[in-house]
């Protein structure tokens, strides 16, 4: 297993950006899917060898998090401006990212303090609060819950795979703080 050292460097995280965050999923080879149905499909298939993101604005990006992200309704009904999701499932496991801008400053802090409460390692450095679960397996397919929350911007990370390069390179592409 490749360790990444936690990098708690003295340079600050890159502005969470959708635009940057669709780039490096370009990068990565994951597909852009045309509309919320399309990625929808992607995202219920975790039998097959699957990957794609969506991007959306305004009153759609709030699909992503009131259908998506917050589904079994366990946050408080937050307003969204942007959303941007992604997910990746093959033989090593599944990879699943969302990033939200909010609609208010507050209502991320409060998203992020509410995904965080069962995270073991958290911090903060200048205005990125983070907080996160490594679990290594003993199947090989570790488990990963990642929180980072920069002004009116939250990204989360959820995996459950033998391969966390995909987890890895997100957050060195966005110097986010990881152990994992």
């Amino acid at each position: 297993m490749l360790s990444v050292v936690l990098s708690l460097s003295a340079c600050s995280a890159a502005k969470l950006s959708h635009e940057k965050l669709c780039k490096f999923f370009e990068a990565q080879d994951i597909d852009e899917c045309e509309d919320f149905e399309e990625y929808c499909e992607v995202y219920g298939k975790l039998t097959n060898e699957v990957g794609g993101y969506l991007t959306l604005k305004d009153k759609k990006a709030q699909k992503i998090y009131d259908k998506l992200f917050n589904r079994l309704n366990s946050y408080h009904d937050y307003d969204v401006t942007e959303a941007t999701s992604a997910f990746v499932n093959n033989k090593d496991g599944y990879v699943l990212v969302f990033l939200f801008t909010f609609e208010e400053e507050k209502d991320a802090g409060k998203a992020f303090r509410k995904y965080k409460t069962n995270l073991a390692d958290d911090g903060k450095e200048k205005d990125l609060q983070y907080a996160y679960t490594y679990t290594e397996k003993k199947s090989g397919k570790d488990v990963l819950k990642a929180v980072y929350c920069y002004k009116d911007t939250l990204l989360v990370i959820q995996a459950n795979t033998k391969d966390m390069d995909l987890a890895e390179e997100l957050c060195k592409e966005f110097k986010l703080p990881n152990d994992f």
